[in-house]
């Protein structure tokens, strides 16, 4: 038996434990309700609530568990970045930001990514950060102005070139690609100034030329999202109906890698197709507490929901 025989066995095991179609039950529930039935499924055994709306430590302690998981059975440091890194950079943000503001940082950490949190602060005091965090730095502390904006721009740009430096897997390439050239639009649809926006582009498929067209407002939509590839509807839905169900549909069609063909799904992709079941079944929960108590209807929240 190979290892990933033994991890997918494991996964086949973990997999029935999912919320999944529960998640239909849940909504009709008060918020109190929904929390216990949660806490009695396995997604929430051993948790200790403040509260009976807490439901972020349940969010919380599953992050922690999924990230756990990754840490130990990841096929390789493909999979291992392409889950975590974002935690570590996260984290070399707070750093960062610690460091230049002189604020205390504690409590601000995100959950460990590849490296841990104290690792990651000694290597940073000591001038050992890896090549990538390190010129991300200089490139921080050599602007005449430092701003909370600009440290998030250039940590967000280092991450994705570094996290496509090490991820191999060409499914997973092609999700870091799309989310990219995403944020790329989003950006390019907020910004004012996108001459001043596009130094902060991320490395994606589309060309600058595409999303300085997004940016022309004297165009009509059709001709704005004509450059724009698979990501013209995307742009569109962000024009006509807002961000969030423009981002809501993009994170659907990322799924889809892996959803489309996930009765033959084998070696290293049953594994991914797992944890990204896990994550956005997290953020499915942090959506419908949060809409709950918000007093949203149960229609409106099924329609913030992101369909597995």
């Amino acid at each position: 038996m190979n290892n990933y025989d033994y991890v997918n066995g494991i996964i086949a095991v973990k997999e029935t434990y999912l919320i999944k179609e529960k998640f239909d039950y849940l909504l009709g529930l008060p918020v109190k309700d929904a929390l216990k039935q949660l806490c009695d499924l396995p997604y929430g055994q051993g948790v200790n609530l403040d509260g009976e709306t807490d439901y972020k430590s349940l969010v919380d302690h599953d992050e922690k568990a999924i990230n756990d998981f990754i840490q130990e059975f990841a096929p390789s440091i493909s999979e291992k970045a392409f889950f975590l890194l974002k935690n570590d950079y996260e984290n070399l943000k707070t750093i960062v930001k610690s460091d230049i503001g002189g604020f205390s940082e504690q409590n601000l950490f995100s959950g460990q990514g590849v490296y841990s949190v104290e690792k990651l602060k000694n290597d940073y005091k000591n001038g050992k950060l890896n090549s990538y965090m390190s010129i991300c730095v200089k490139e921080i502390k050599s602007q005449k102005e430092i701003t909370g904006s600009l440290i998030g721009n250039v940590v967000l740009k280092y991450y994705y070139l570094e996290l496509l430096s090490k991820v191999k897997r060409k499914p997973l390439r092609q999700i870091i690609k799309r989310q990219a050239d995403l944020i790329n639009v989003l950006k390019t649809l907020k910004t004012q100034d996108v001459q001043e926006e596009k130094k902060y582009f991320l490395k994606g498929d589309l060309s600058e030329k595409a999303f300085l067209l997004l940016a022309d407002e004297t165009k009509s939509v059709e001709d704005r999202t004509s450059l724009l590839e698979d990501l013209k509807d995307i742009a569109t839905l962000a024009l006509n109906k807002g961000y969030a169900l423009a981002e809501k549909q993009a994170e659907i069609e990322n799924l889809k890698i892996f959803s489309d063909k996930r009765y033959s799904l084998s070696s290293y992709e049953p594994f991914c197709w797992y944890v990204l079941q896990r994550k956005t079944e997290n953020k499915n929960v942090k959506i419908l507490f949060s809409s709950k108590l918000a007093g949203l209807d149960e229609e409106k929240i099924k329609q913030r929901l992101i369909k597995v």
